[in-house]
């Protein structure tokens, strides 16, 4: 700390000695030096009372380096007042002075006259009307988008953030966003303004009133608007409606015609709901490939943000053809669930809230075939939180535009954040988490405690995985969305077919029981027994090892019977022992690779010993290796006539030349 306490003193030197002869010295100064105490304790007390003690709050407000090895107590403020006063150390020391209570009470006055010093400087300050400027709340419909910057002009780094407020005052979500270089402050201010529009559009807030402290921002960002106080005060406040449309000059201008429409023709209502209508289906159908390329402001001024057309005006069937993109037999299905719409109002925010996620006209169009009632939801209040949230879960918009398209109820649901919370962990990702959605969408509207969490802990306690869960669910969908008793069922009948709690086979016994009635696994076990010329116990033994026999059709099962009994030669008790054949492509694999065994066998060119089971076995690179490639010159035809049985094309003889 020696070259920071030099540097302080010699400043301080300097500058009484600038101020020396200027006036008499104080009482303070010569009360100080008359005392009878050692000369160090003097320098030390005028130290104190010039600021010249190199604590941490001195060094920053002189801008002087701080060495990091330098210790600061972690108790209060590293200040001189805190260094020796109210420090638990200081105190312990005035403390064993006895003069404790003493400090006491100096510190209470001192408190007293720093409250009243602050008061005074607020009260009198040129900028005083600035702390009594209290937050306004928008006026009902609109949000309130507060924007501020901080600007380091040493650094020259800047930091902005943005909260978004609805028109009750209820908060809706904020962020915040760092800059390495800036020039100025003014340049911090208007990155501000344009960090916190765009913040708004991306969650899909349309509708806003932008509060900044920076007047001259706001007059370059916002040349239009109602001003709400003057150039002088601190506060600039101005009132916009952001709406997305596209930047091509060819697509703006039938826009602003119809916009000029608005503002002085005759027909404004009409030509304000053209207007709305316009906007949404060029940025549903336009071929560009960005649908929101900018931020303008419609009608800001002209139109009130709230149009109460003619219901007969419109028409939701209509509506639904020509804006939303369905088809007219799709239209008149939903047209019966939004029946009490009389404004596309509501319908014309949530579209371009989907397009602002990324969707696509066809998507869109899908998406509201699924759900007509989404067209009904509140942007600011309902789509625009969901979308913070899932956010906050890590998705990109992308990702949440293909979740919307898939399951477009998400967006109504109370706790799809949650539940998104527990799936992705669940099925290992959140992709995982798509690829079921496009077998089933009932998780994202399944009661998650009710029904979800206590079929996996089931699941969990009959030894099955996550792993194991997380693809049962892939293969069964309504699996863990079905009442937890049918679960329990499943696991019994499995167990019941030999197949008990922690086996290796119980995913797959579950996957080939599911949602089969007991009459058709009865009748499936039965038609096995009789095909097969299997006993009881060789049925469990079958069916514990390839449960999936029991979801092969009666006239597979027939024709699998007939091929390996009558050409192949096998016994029933062979079959019991190794179902997986059962389950193989018969035509695809089975067939053609016997062919090759017998062809290769009769002719000497393998081992007799090689059973059938494991030429079957083999994947079909090893197969092909083994089998195929070293006979190439004793059966040039080998590898063409294996190909052709593949195709279901098996020649009447192997050719061997």
């Amino acid at each position: 700390m020696e070259s920071e306490e030099n540097q302080l003193c010699l400043e301080q030197g300097k500058k009484m000695e600038s101020t020396a002869g200027a006036s008499n010295p104080s009482y303070t100064w010569d009360s100080v030096w008359n005392l009878v105490c050692p000369a160090k304790i003097k320098i030390f007390m005028w130290r104190a009372l010039q600021s010249a003690i190199p604590c941490r709050s001195i060094l920053a407000n002189k801008h002087l380096k701080i060495n990091p090895s330098y210790p600061a107590c972690n108790q209060g403020p590293d200040d001189i007042r805190h260094m020796l006063f109210a420090c638990k150390l200081a105190i312990d020391v005035w403390k064993m002075l006895g003069l404790e209570l003493v400090i006491k009470q100096a510190l209470k006055v001192d408190k007293a006259v720093r409250g009243l010093i602050a008061n005074y400087t607020i009260s009198y300050s040129p900028k005083a009307h600035v702390y009594s400027d209290a937050w306004l709340k928008p006026k009902y419909g609109y949000v309130k988008l507060n924007v501020d910057a901080g600007f380091d002009s040493d650094t020259l780094a800047a930091t902005f953030g943005a909260v978004i407020r609805d028109h009750r005052g209820k908060f809706i979500t904020a962020a915040n966003e760092k800059m390495d270089l800036c020039f100025d402050s003014f340049a911090a201010e208007a990155i501000a303004v344009r960090f916190g529009l765009n913040f708004a559009n991306t969650v899909g807030c349309s509708k806003i009133e932008v509060n900044s402290d920076s007047m001259k921002v706001e007059k370059k960002f916002i040349k239009k608007g109602k001003k709400m106080d003057d150039e002088n005060g601190a506060h600039a406040h101005r009132e916009i409606e952001v709406e997305p449309i596209l930047t091509n000059h060819d697509t703006e201008r039938p826009l602003q015609s119809i916009a000029a429409a608005a503002a002085t023709g005759p027909a404004a209502g009409y030509a304000m709901l053209r207007l709305r209508e316009c906007v949404v289906s060029r940025l549903l159908f336009s071929p560009s490939t960005s649908p929101i390329c900018s931020l303008r402001r419609l009608l800001s001024a002209t139109a009130s943000p709230h149009i109460s057309p003619n219901p007969s005006s419109f028409a939701i069937e209509e509506y639904l053809v020509g804006t939303c993109g369905l088809t007219r037999p799709q239209a008149l299905k939903a047209s019966t669930k939004l029946s009490h719409l009389k404004s596309p109002t509501k319908p014309d925010a949530v579209l371009t809230f989907l397009a602002g996620l990324g969707l696509s006209g066809a998507d869109v169009a899908a998406v509201v075939g699924k759900d007509p009632r989404l067209l009904c939801a509140k942007v600011d209040q309902t789509l625009a939180l969901k979308v913070v949230g899932l956010t906050g879960l890590g998705l990109s918009r992308p990702d949440i535009a293909r979740l919307v398209s898939l399951a477009p109820e998400c967006l109504r649901s109370r706790n799809i954040v949650s539940k998104l919370r527990y799936y992705q962990p669940l099925f290992g990702s959140f992709h995982s988490f798509l690829r079921l959605l496009k077998r089933s969408s009932h998780l994202v509207s399944s009661d998650l405690d009710k029904l979800v969490k206590p079929n996996v802990a089931f699941l969990r306690d009959c030894g099955l995985g996550a792993c194991d869960i997380a693809n049962l669910c892939i293969a069964v969908p309504r699996m863990l969305t079905t009442n937890p008793e049918r679960i329990g069922a499943m696991v019994a009948c499995a167990e019941r077919l030999g197949v008990p709690r922690g086996a290796g086979m119980l995913r797959q016994a579950l996957q080939a029981v599911a949602f089969l009635s007991e009459e058709k696994i009865a009748s499936k076990v039965e038609y096995l027994k009789n095909t097969f010329r299997w006993s009881d116990a060789q049925v469990r033994v079958a069916v514990c090892g390839a449960p999936f026999v029991l979801r092969k059709s009666k006239e597979s099962l027939k024709r699998r019977s007939e091929f390996l009994f009558s050409e192949v030669g096998l016994e029933p008790v062979y079959v019991a022992h190794r179902p997986i054949i059962l389950c193989l492509s018969l035509d695809g694999r089975v067939r053609p690779r016997y062919y090759v065994l017998k062809f290769l066998k009769e002719n000497g060119l393998v081992d007799r010993e090689l059973s059938f089971h494991t030429a079957v076995m083999m994947t079909e690179k090893v197969f092909v290796e083994k089998l195929i490639c070293p006979h190439k010159e004793a059966a040039p035809h080998l590898a063409e006539d294996y190909a052709a049985a593949c195709k279901g094309e098996v020649p009447t003889n192997f050719r061997f030349t």
